[in-house]
């Protein structure tokens, strides 16, 4: 709702309106914390373009490219509340993991 006002700048009013970008298709994928804990994580494409993208701790899950000052949706191939509940769990630590 904050896009469509046109007047949301994301880190300072010097920088443009933040623009809605297109619809990022998203899986979900295991990765491992430095403290060897595992959790469920968006895989958005290829590293190059998951460094420029910020995802927000939001329900959809939105993400938000600064370089190209840019926010939208992130959708998934599954039905939302499983995305939902499987993205709200918390990590496995090691033992769970096995």
């Amino acid at each position: 709702m904050a896009l469509r006002t046109g007047r949301l700048h994301l880190e300072s009013i010097e920088q443009p309106v933040l623009q809605t970008g297109a619809t990022l298709k998203g899986n979900l994928i295991w990765r491992r914390d430095a403290q060897g804990r595992q959790q469920l994580q968006i895989d958005h494409g290829s590293e190059a373009e998951q460094a420029n993208l910020t995802l927000l701790p939001t329900w959809p899950p939105w993400y938000v490219d600064a370089a190209r000052n840019q926010a939208g949706p992130i959708q998934f191939d599954l039905p939302e509340d499983i995305a939902y509940q499987l993205l709200a769990a918390p990590p496995l630590d090691e033992i769970d993991a096995c």
